[in-house]
C-alpha cells in the first residue's frame, strides 16, 4: 500500500472506526492486531481529552476529574478533530454542553466553556492600535449623530445564565470553585496589551455595546439606552460609555458621514 492511502486508512480507523488499515498491520509475538491498533485509538482520544482539559480548566474543575473525562470522551466522539491544529478543537464545546443531555441540565458547564473560549479568543486575536479619548474632542458636533465605531479584534460580548466568571476566577487562583449561582447577564471580554480582561455589563451598557458593535451610529445607541433609562439622559450616558470604551482600549476607529478617522 502506498503511503497516502495508508495514512488515509489509518486516519479512518482513528476517526471513523473503519477497518481497512487492518490488512496493512502484522501482529507481533506479544500482541494481536486489535491490541496494537487499540493503543493508537486510545492514545488519540486520550490526547484530545487532555487538550480539552488544558483549554477548559474551569469546566474540568466544575465537573470534577471523573465526570470531565466522561463528557470529554463523548465530545470527542461527537466532534472529531478535522483541523491541522488542536487550538480550535474545543470551539463547539459550549454549544455541545448546552444542547446535550445530561449536561444541558447543568447551565454552568456551558457558560464556563463559553467564557473560557472567549478568554482564549481574546488572547489570540489580532493586534490593533486603540484610539484614545482625546480623539473625540476633535470631532465636529455635526458628526456625532452619524458616528460609528470600529472595535478591537479581541472584543467579545457574551450572554451567560450563571456567574461562571466568578467560579473561573476561583479556580484560576488555585481553589476549588463552588457551583456558580444563577445570574443571567452580559459580559465583556477583551485584551489590553497582553492582558485579557473581563467585566460584567450593566443592562444598558450591554444594549449600547450590542448596537455599537453591530455598526449602529450614535443616534441608534442613544435609542437603545433610552429603553433602559430616561430618554433625556440617553445622549449623556452614551457619551460616558464611549469614553469608558476608549479608556479601556476597546475602540480602534470611528467614522461619520462616510469618512473614516483613526
Amino acid at each position: 500500500m502506498r503511503l497516502d492511502p495508508l495514512q488515509r486508512a489509518f486516519a479512518g480507523y482513528l476517526l471513523d472506526g473503519t477497518d481497512e488499515i487492518r490488512t496493512a498491520v502484522r501482529p507481533s509475538s506479544k500482541a494481536d492486531i486489535d491490541t496494537l491498533l487499540g493503543v493508537y485509538r486510545h492514545g488519540y482520544s486520550a490526547r484530545l481529552v487532555e487538550v480539552l482539559g488544558n483549554d477548559f480548566p474551569g469546566v474540568k474543575a466544575l465537573a470534577g476529574e471523573e465526570e470531565f473525562e466522561k463528557l470529554a470522551r463523548v465530545y470527542v466522539a461527537a466532534h472529531p478533530s478535522h483541523g491541522f491544529s488542536v487550538r480550535s478543537f474545543g470551539d463547539a464545546l459550549s454549544e455541545f454542553l448546552r444542547q446535550s443531555p445530561p449536561y444541558s441540565e447543568w447551565p454552568a458547564l456551558a457558560d464556563m466553556a463559553a467564557f473560557e473560549a472567549a478568554l482564549a479568543d481574546a488572547f489570540d486575536a489580532a493586534d490593533a492600535e486603540p484610539m484614545g479619548p482625546e480623539h473625540m474632542a476633535s470631532l465636529p458636533p455635526p458628526a456625532w449623530p452619524t458616528l460609528t465605531f470600529a472595535f478591537h479584534p479581541s472584543v467579545r460580548r457574551l450572554g451567560l445564565r450563571t456567574a461562571a466568571p466568578a467560579a473561573w476566577s476561583t479556580q484560576n487562583a488555585g481553589e476549588l470553585p463552588e457551583e456558580p449561582a444563577t445570574q443571567a447577564g452580559d459580559w465583556l471580554v477583551w485584551r489590553q496589551g497582553l492582558d485579557v480582561k473581563y467585566r460584567r455589563l450593566d443592562p444598558d451598557e450591554a444594549a449600547a455595546l450590542q448596537a455599537a458593535m453591530a455598526g449602529e451610529d450614535f443616534s441608534a445607541i442613544c435609542e437603545a439606552l433610552a429603553e433602559h433609562g430616561p430618554e433625556e439622559e440617553a445622549a449623556f450616558r452614551a457619551a460616558g460609555l464611549i469614553r469608558l470604551w476608549l479608556e479601556a482600549g476597546l475602540v480602534t476607529g470611528t467614522s461619520h458621514q462616510g469618512q473614516l478617522s483613526g
